[in-house]
């Protein structure tokens, strides 16, 4: 799992261990893992302050859930219960959101490599999306990896491998 994954970078260990426990938890029959089993008892602990859940409501608006610290840091604030990339560019955020709901619909996990949207200096990140069943209904769980920038892809372009 640590190869080289679709040219964008290979997975970083806890990413690797954290997609695995993820797997263990989904149902024979494919069903989703419940939030409550995956986060955070069967993640790494290094991963929780990179951690952030996205919930998406039965409208299907997506709104930020739990948020680690270093995610906090990087809006500022808490966003939690706000809109998912409220303030990102709209084009940035219409890509994004339409990879949550991909991963949501399908119950497949992904790693993207992307720019941040949040950071003063564009800061690189590898991004695990693990689709949960939450008890409101469906939730994201993101895990976040800070890529050294000779690491990272050059240009904008998101470059994302479906996992499952």
């Amino acid at each position: 799992m640590n190869a080289d994954v679709l040219g964008i970078g290979g997975l970083p260990d806890a990413a690797t261990r954290a997609l695995e426990a993820w797997r263990a938890l989904r149902g024979e029959d494919g069903s989703l893992p419940r939030l409550s089993d995956l986060a955070p008892a069967e993640l790494p602990r290094s991963l929780l302050p990179w951690l952030m859940t996205i919930r998406r409501l039965p409208d299907r608006k997506l709104v930020y859930g739990v948020v680690g610290e270093q995610m906090v840091a990087g809006h500022a604030e808490n966003p939690r219960g706000k809109p998912f990339l409220y303030d990102a560019p709209h084009d940035v955020a219409a890509t994004r959101i339409e990879m949550v709901h991909t991963s949501l619909d399908r119950g497949i996990p992904f790693w993207v490599v992307s720019r941040g949207v949040r950071t003063k200096q564009w800061a690189h990140f590898g991004r695990l999306g693990l689709p949960t069943v939450g008890p409101d209904g469906e939730a994201l769980v993101v895990l976040f990896f800070r890529m050294k920038a000779d690491e990272a892809p050059k240009g904008n372009i998101e470059r994302i491998a479906w996992l499952d």
